[in-house]
């Protein structure tokens, strides 16, 4: 019985390493230097309206702006939804506009069905590069689809994000 639980408590705790070691591991080479971070990592939205396609938010001002614009266009029977659907870009992230800026992307697709997934970013001169593939099946749907990236980037070194979009048919 002692030597069933020996493997049973060696097994776990194999697996515990295992589990750390690969969390550690999830932080990306760039993300540890501190150029950036993510806020939205791609995250399929239902309503972008006004969302900016591009922008580089340099301060507190003028992302309440970019803010009350998308709200002054979203229709009011949504207006609620849309809201809560951005809070996580507006609410939750702390930046710190001394140091940091917030970039704000948008990608539309021309199907729901197409499958999105994004790597790990690249810097190059002062530009992060965000590689994202889109897999498109033979038959789609006719809907629009669309993804929303926000990065804190360090103001003294990245001057512009952009997605690098490949796009291939499953």
């Amino acid at each position: 019985m002692s030597v069933i639980r020996f493997f049973g408590t060696f097994i776990t705790i194999l697996l515990l390493q295992l589990s750390i070691s690969s969390a550690a591991s999830a932080v990306e080479p760039l993300e540890e230097l501190g150029l950036y971070r993510w806020v939205e990592k791609g995250a399929r939205y239902g309503y972008v309206g006004m969302f900016p396609r591009y922008v580089m938010v340099r301060s507190r001002a003028q992302l309440d702006t970019i803010r009350r614009e998308i709200d002054a266009d979203t229709p009011s029977m949504i207006k609620e939804r849309a809201a809560d659907q951005f809070k996580s870009i507006f609410d939750k992230p702390k930046i710190d506009f001394d140091t940091e800026s917030l970039v704000l992307l948008c990608l539309a697709v021309q199907s729901g069905s197409f499958r999105i997934s994004t790597g790990s970013p690249t810097f190059d001169g002062d530009t992060l590069w965000v590689p994202v593939e889109i897999l498109r099946p033979p038959i789609g749907t006719a809907d629009m689809a669309y993804y929303v990236y926000a990065l804190a980037v360090k103001k003294s070194v990245v001057n512009a994000v952009r997605l690098q979009v490949g796009v291939k048919d499953e």
